[in-house]
């Protein structure tokens, strides 16, 4: 009688946190076998297992993509923990992909929900194209019973049928990475006995139980795996996240456990709870979200720089600028990123950003410098146009000068992404840099000779390195504002 007290309040609270959910207009569901599902008991809704798409606004490249089980003891399906993680991740740039997997309540049992999840994934990665995202970087999200059913698909996939006539079963089913939220994990003594019984039925085979118990079934080959839960959880034991995570700990998988104080069961995403932090946190390490930008050099005391004293100052404004021709630097090297600022010349300037320095003491052979240069002045009008603006000095000339006239801002935004280099000024791509294609320190690959001071071939400056800003260089001054830093995946 407790038993079937506590499942009911549980999917009594599913309900309730689905009727206050977010009403957003959903994505059309998708059948997941237009043809009808394997193993259907009927032709109903409930036995059509589909996928609805929450595809993110303006992605530029292919997103990566969650497949999210939500939960309600595989008698059920909760719709904040399906719609409304869908939305969030859409906020962080990743499609998100809600699964209607068949329920134990209307006439399933294992293996039905796990073929619903590994179907999803394929159909996912089948669709990459149509759908823009990234087929290499497909996660599964599960919270509660639905958080058994993704720990299930991350101890239970496969490599997929080469020789399938569908293309869809030619795809892999392993997840690239696991999210599990206050899962079920166990069949066993902490198991949520609703999800077990709905799942494999009243009295279930005891190999069954092992096989399904997926703290037992962690291997090398298990996927990078976030856990949360709380303490106070009542319906499903906080031990289930624990097994698992001491499961992947043992084989080696990297995990990220994190277990709060408080909170009941089912809470979902809880006005921001800190767990969403957290994931963020977690998937942008694992290159699954973009990381932020930071600022750089924007605090009046620059205790975050490495720049000699009393030559740069930040004015009330924001505005950077240098009395004296000496770099300002970063404290850590970077690989990687994309650095974007604005600056402004004055009449006759020429200074520069400088990227993977390897010795900021004898900067200018160890670094590449991307020119700024008020090519409006007779100096620079006239000068070689491997000095001028948005130039790779000494090595590539831009290929237009768009920068603006003196006291007016401009925008620049420059990736650098291993040896490639690429800047954008003011809107318009205008250079870009293959290091590896210069092998020479006397002749640039277009036959041009090197000044004789940029001594080491740019193929061998390392990758990595310090981020610099030329200070006032040929007796005219510049100004930096609003310089910021993106870490790329």
């Amino acid at each position: 009688m407790k038993y079937v007290l506590v499942t009911s309040l549980f999917l009594m609270w599913s309900t309730v946190m689905s009727l206050r959910a977010n009403h957003h207009a959903e994505p059309e569901a998708l059948p997941l076998w237009p043809d009808g599902a394997p193993g259907a008991i009927g032709n109903e809704p409930k036995d059509i297992p589909s996928v609805q798409a929450y595809l993110p606004k303006g992605a530029n490249a292919p997103a990566a993509a969650v497949v999210v089980c939500p939960g309600g003891g595989y008698g059920g399906l909760a719709r904040h923990e399906g719609h409304d993680y869908a939305l969030w991740l859409n906020k962080h740039g990743l499609a998100a992909f809600v699964l209607k997997y068949r329920l134990g309540t209307k006439g399933y049992r294992h293996p039905i929900m796990v073929n619903d999840a590994a179907r999803c994934v394929r159909m996912v990665r089948a669709s990459s194209e149509k759908w823009k995202i990234d087929p290499n970087r497909v996660a599964i999200m599960g919270s509660s019973a639905g958080g058994h059913l993704a720990s299930t698909l991350l101890t239970h996939f496969d490599a997929g049928n080469p020789s399938a006539d569908d293309p869809i079963e030619k795809q892999s089913s392993r997840p690239d990475l696991g999210i599990l939220c206050y899962p079920v994990i166990s069949m066993g003594p902490w198991s949520h006995g609703g999800s077990r019984r709905n799942l494999l039925g009243d009295k279930p085979d005891p190999k069954l139980i092992w096989d399904l118990s997926n703290e037992l079934q962690v291997t090398t080959e298990t996927p990078p795996t976030f856990l949360w839960h709380t303490a106070e959880d009542k319906a499903v034991p906080l031990e289930n996240s624990l097994m698992f995570a001491n499961a992947l700990q043992k084989a080696g998988v990297p995990l990220d456990l994190h277990v709060y104080q408080n909170g009941r069961h089912g809470i979902g995403l809880a006005n921001e709870h800190p767990w969403t932090k957290d994931l963020l946190f977690f998937l942008q390490e694992r290159g699954f979200a973009e990381k932020p930008w930071t600022s750089l050099f924007s605090d009046a005391s620059l205790k975050n720089a490495n720049a000699p004293e009393g030559v740069w100052s930040v004015n009330s404004e924001g505005v950077l600028t240098a009395s004296e021709d000496q770099a300002i630097w970063t404290t850590q090297q970077h690989d990687n990123f994309i650095i974007d600022l604005e600056f402004m010349t004055a009449a006759g300037t020429n200074s520069g950003v400088i990227v993977y320095c390897s010795d900021t003491k004898n900067w200018i052979p160890n670094s590449v410098e991307i020119q700024i240069a008020d090519d409006h002045s007779e100096q620079w009008s006239k000068a070689d146009r491997t000095c001028q603006n948005a130039a790779f000095f000494g090595h590539k000339a831009s290929t237009k000068s768009t920068v603006k006239r003196p006291g007016e801002w401009n925008h620049y935004t420059i990736t650098c992404q291993d040896h490639q280099i690429t800047i954008v000024l003011n809107g318009e791509k205008v250079n870009e840099m293959d290091l590896r294609q210069w092998t020479s320190a006397k002749q640039n690959p277009d036959g041009s000779d090197i000044p004789s001071w940029l001594t080491k071939p740019k193929s061998e400056l390392p990758t990595k390195g310090y981020i610099g800003l030329q200070g006032k260089h040929a007796g005219a001054p510049i100004y930096y504002r609003n310089i910021k830093l993106k870490v790329l995946n």
